[in-house]
Parts: structure tokens; sequence; C-alpha cells
């Protein structure tokens, strides 16, 4: 391999694998969030089923309050953080970009006759097109 094939390889390469991190964070971030907004939920709706009186014993009434208070608003409040900063569509955006990115280093690896100038120009536009495309905060992305 020329070393301009070499240094392509390697920034293709390293771009797949900072979408790949950065989506599997995002949709492990959100398959949480989405469990903890189900047991948040449930246990919010089985504390308030218990009642006060049996759980004064330990904790004054107010903590009881404050604790249900705070299970019950947490599936709305999450639902909303996700919905704004728009973390499903950027678990899209990611991989469709890691999948676009390895079809061309796919082509650059496997194609002893690919023009090297051409996969990089084709590259650059998709790195472009990607940012262009960005699911920003509480915005249409285009």
């Amino acid at each position: 391999m020329p070393n301009e094939q070499t240094a392509l390889y390697k920034d293709m390469a390293d771009e797949i694998e900072k979408r790949r991190r950065a989506g599997n964070r995002n949709y492990v971030f959100s398959y949480a969030v989405n469990w903890l907004n189900i047991v948040s939920g449930m246990l919010a709706a089985i504390f308030a089923a218990i009642g006060q009186k049996t759980l004064d014993t330990q904790f004054p009434g107010y903590a009881w309050n404050f604790v249900i208070a705070a299970l019950a608003a947490f599936p709305v409040a999450s639902a909303s953080a996700i919905s704004i900063f728009k973390v499903q569509e950027k678990v899209r955006w990611y991989w469709d970009g890691k999948l676009q990115i390895g079809a061309l280093f796919t082509e650059l690896r496997d194609n002893q006759n690919a023009v090297v100038t051409d996969i990089s120009t084709r590259f650059s536009a998709l790195k472009l097109e990607l940012e262009y495309s960005f699911p920003g905060f509480n915005a249409k992305s285009s």
C-alpha cells in the first residue's frame, strides 16, 4: 500500500471506530434511561399503593413524599430530555455514517484498482455531508 493509501485507510478506520463508539454510547444511554423510566414508574406506584402510614415507621412522611414525587417525575423529565437532545436520531446518524464510511473503506481495501484520490474526495465530501445533517439540539436536521 502506498503511503497516501495507508494514511486514508487509517483515517477511515479511525472515523468508523469513533462513530461506532459514539453510536453505541448513545444507544446504551437511551436504553438505560428507558429501563429507569419503567422501574421508577413502577416504584412510584408501589410506594403510593403501600401508603404513607406503612412507610412512616422508618422515615418521616415528607421524605417518602419526596421519594414518590421524584420517582413519578423521572419518566416525564427523562423522556423530555431524550426528545430534546434527539438521542435516538443521533444513534441513527452515527450508525448511518459508520455504514457509509465503511462502504468506502471496503472499496479502498478490496479494490486493487481503486483510485485513492477519488476515494479521498468522496470521503471528505461524505464527512462534510454528515456534519451538515447532524441532528442538532431541538432543531430539525436537514
